[in-house]
């Protein structure tokens, strides 16, 4: 099979990873067995590599387990290994071994930015805030572009004497995360004298909530600030602990002039009105994850109830699908902005979504929301329960099987029900 002639292991693993480019996933994997069998110093790096061809393309984590494994046996100060089993370990729900994974690594190289931020997820999945927020910072290192480039001078350090101080403030490209953070605003206006945030155009809808901080959308052209830091610093910079996480709700506010458009518009109801949104945001880093197909909303979308659907740019093969039902309520095209879609909602009885913009949205505007999680759920929802002490307003419906969405829809279906 392998009539190519090589120098060295260099050239296989560059073949290797051609392969790997070329979707030709079994001729890869025989390569890396070629490496195991010839190059005994680099079997461990070949192992590794076979992980990560079972873990991310095959989908077969026991094989990606065996060979993190046997990368490790090769050579047990692998690094790079320890930090991937124990990704692999937290895609299981098996938290303890991927923190006893990730502390190993750490071992090895206390200031690897990978394995902090790994070990930061790890703890705030199991509700550890305190340290899990401080090593979250690690994602600023290991993601710089993260950080707009005209921020110069001094990030925020969560210390000092700053009353009479500025802080910038920056969002990330997620809007539902930056929803979800937007509840720490009030906190630093009475830390700071003023508070700037840089983010979006579609998160203005704010506006109506804090109008004490200053928003901008566009670079500014001269340095306006003090200090700087993220939104997503907020709870480590202010030492939040689950205990102590703002929840009061609403802390989102709409404009009764939005409210009163969408009322007039849909006018009274004359069954139980539903909103559905079943795909995730692509910038979220559980995306793939945390979306569904539409067809496992099906039993939802036969109730006796009008549909209504959150998601834009629905795919030809909704479409089709949706074509079938009449109860179908298609208005996004009328989705100007943020604010009409959370102005439909107000109008709902319920809101069944996925982890998404949708849903942070529903929970800051304190919306009666039904979430959608996947088997290994993003950290803010921790790994168990059916309550969020981010958003009390919400009840969280958890996949009991990868990719099995069946279980989680019959309980919505039985609380609707119910109701």
């Amino acid at each position: 099979m392998h009539n190519i002639h090589f120098d060295n292991a260099s050239n296989i693993f560059k073949k290797v990873y051609e392969l790997v480019q070329q979707k030709k996933i079994a001729s890869a994997i025989s390569y890396l067995n070629l490496i195991i069998d010839n190059y005994p110093d680099v079997a461990a790096t070949a192992y590794h590599y076979k992980g990560y061809i079972y873990f991310e393309k095959i989908k077969d984590f026991p094989s990606a387990r065996k060979n993190y494994s046997k990368a490790i046996e090769f050579n047990p100060s692998y690094c790079e290994a320890y930090i991937s089993r124990a990704v692999l370990y937290r895609y299981d729900l098996d938290l303890d071994k991927a923190l006893a994974d990730i502390s190993i690594a750490l071992q090895f190289q206390p200031d690897n930015a990978t394995a902090l931020f790994n070990k930061a997820i790890i703890l705030l999945s199991m509700g550890q805030y305190e340290l899990g927020w401080e090593l979250f910072e690690s994602r600023l290192k290991l993601y710089p572009r993260l950080t707009p480039s005209f921020l110069i001078g001094q990030r925020w350090n969560g210390m000092g004497e700053v009353s009479d101080k500025t802080l910038m403030i920056y969002t990330g490209d997620a809007l539902g995360t930056s929803i979800q953070f937007f509840r720490y605003l009030p906190i630093v206006l009475k830390v700071f004298r003023k508070v700037i945030l840089y983010l979006p155009p579609q998160l203005n809808i704010i506006s109506q909530s804090f109008g004490q901080v200053q928003l901008i959308n566009t670079t500014p052209k001269k340095q306006q600030f003090d200090y700087f830091c993220s939104l997503l610093s907020l709870p480590h910079l202010l030492k939040n602990s689950i205990q102590t996480i703002p929840n009061i709700l609403p802390y989102l506010n709409l404009s009764q002039t939005y409210l009163l458009k969408w009322q007039e518009f849909l006018g009274t109801p004359k069954r139980k009105r539903i909103g559905i949104a079943w795909r995730g945001e692509r910038q979220q880093m559980n995306d793939k994850n945390s979306s569904m197909p539409l067809m496992a909303m099906h039993p939802l979308m036969k109730l006796d109830a009008d549909i209504y659907l959150l998601n834009k740019d629905i795919s030809e093969e909704d479409y089709t699908l949706l074509q079938s039902f009449e109860n179908i309520k298609d208005y996004t095209e009328l989705f100007a902005s943020l604010e009409d879609t959370a102005a439909l909602m107000h109008q709902l009885d319920y809101i069944v979504t996925v982890d998404n913009t949708i849903a942070h949205l529903a929970g800051a505007l304190n919306l009666n929301v039904l979430i959608l999680l996947p088997y290994n759920a993003d950290f803010r929802w921790l790994q168990t329960g059916t309550d969020s002490t981010w958003y009390p307003c919400a009840q969280l419906f958890r996949q009991i099987r990868r990719s099995d969405w069946e279980k989680p829809i019959q309980d919505i279906l039985k609380l609707i029900g119910s109701m």
